[in-house]
C-alpha cells in the first residue's frame, strides 16, 4: 500500500474556541456508527475486535452483521455479550480468516493499537471489504498532562503502562500515539481502490477542554454542563431548582474560563496542538471508488 500523496486536512481552528466541536456518542462507540455513519453499513458487515458492542450491533443489524474477537477478551463480560460473539480468532500477526470482499462494510473501533502486528490487521480489514472501512483510533495524549504534572498516573488506568498482573488478550494497547499520529496512519495507509477518507475528531463531553480534564472536575463538567432544571427537581425534590441554578452559576463562568485558557494552547504552532491535548478519537470512512 503505497503512502498517500494527500495532506491531512487539520481539524477546525474554531473548536479550540468552543464552536463546531464533534462529540462522541454518550452510548458508546456502537451507537456513534449506528447513528453517524449508519449510511455506509451494507448488508453483510464484519465487526474486528467487537467486544460488548456486538450485543449493539446484533440488536441493530440483526444477520446482516458478524462479530469477530480474540477467543478471551477481555472485554466480554456477560453470557450475552459471550454468545453475541460469533468467530473468535487469534488477531496477532495472521490474516482474517475470510475471502476478499467478503463482507460490504468492516468496521474497527478502537481495537487497532491492541494488536502486535497493527499494519497486517488494517491492510486485512480492507482485503476483506467490498465496498466500505469505519475505523476509529484513540488519541492516547489527552489527560495525561494532569499525570505529569502530579509527577504519577492518575488519569489512566487498564491498557496503559506496566502492572504486576498480565494483561489478558487485546487489553494492553501496543501502540502509543496522539491524534495527529493517528490521523497520518489512516490518511497514508489509504489503499489502492479506496478514496482518501473522511477523518472526523471527535471530543468527550465533559473533558474537551483544559480545566474539564482536569481528575476531579471532569465530573462536575459533566454533570452540570447537562444538567436540566426537571433533572434537578427528579433527583433532589424541591431543593432542585436552587441547586440546579448554583451549579449552572459556577459552571457558566468556569466554561468560558475553560474556552479562554484551551485556545492558548491552540493559539500557536500546529492546529492539532489543540485536538492533541483534548480531543479523544479519530474517525474515519473509507469508500471504494467505483
Amino acid at each position: 500500500m503505497p503512502a498517500s500523496n494527500h495532506r491531512i486536512a487539520p481539524p477546525p481552528r474554531a473548536a479550540a474556541f468552543g464552536f463546531g466541536r464533534l462529540f462522541a456518542h454518550r452510548g458508546g462507540r456502537a451507537h456513534e456508527v449506528l447513528e453517524t455513519f449508519g449510511s455506509a453499513l451494507g448488508e453483510s458487515t464484519l465487526d474486528v475486535g467487537a467486544g460488548s458492542n456486538a450485543v449493539i450491533f446484533r440488536q441493530a443489524l440483526g444477520g446482516r452483521y458478524q462479530s469477530l474477537d480474540f477467543s478471551k477478551s477481555y472485554k466480554l463480560e456477560t453470557r450475552q455479550q459471550e454468545e453475541a460473539l460469533e468467530h473468535r480468532y487469534d488477531l496477532e500477526g495472521r490474516p482474517l480468516p475470510f475471502a476478499d470482499g467478503q463482507f460490504e462494510t468492516v468496521i474497527c473501533l478502537d481495537a487497532l493499537e491492541h494488536v502486535d502486528d497493527i499494519h497486517l490487521l488494517y491492510d486485512e480489514l480492507f482485503r476483506v471489504a467490498g465496498r466500505s472501512v469505519i475505523i476509529s483510533l484513540p488519541n492516547n495524549w489527552p489527560r495525561f498532562l494532569w499525570s505529569f504534572l502530579a509527577g504519577r498516573n492518575i488519569t489512566h488506568a487498564a491498557g496503559y503502562g506496566l502492572g504486576p498482573e498480565r494483561k489478558r488478550p487485546g487489553e494492553r494497547h501496543k501502540f502509543f500515539f496522539n491524534l495527529e499520529e493517528a490521523s497520518a496512519f489512516l490518511d497514508g495507509r489509504t489503499p489502492d481502490g479506496f478514496q482518501r477518507p473522511r477523518l472526523a475528531f471527535r471530543f468527550e463531553q465533559g473533558s474537551d477542554g483544559l480545566l474539564a480534564s482536569a481528575p476531579g472536575l471532569t465530573h462536575f463538567y459533566r454533570l452540570a454542563g447537562k444538567a436540566t432544571p426537571t433533572d434537578a427537581r427528579q433527583r433532589y425534590g424541591l431543593a432542585g431548582p436552587p441547586i440546579w441554578f448554583a451549579a449552572k452559576a459556577v459552571y457558566l463562568p468556569a466554561r468560558l474560563l475553560d474556552i479562554a485558557v484551551s485556545a492558548l494552547f491552540y493559539g500557536w504552532g500546529s492546529p492539532y496542538r489543540f485536538h492533541n491535548l483534548f480531543c479523544r478519537q479519530v474517525w474515519a470512512v473509507f469508500e471504494r471508488e467505483t
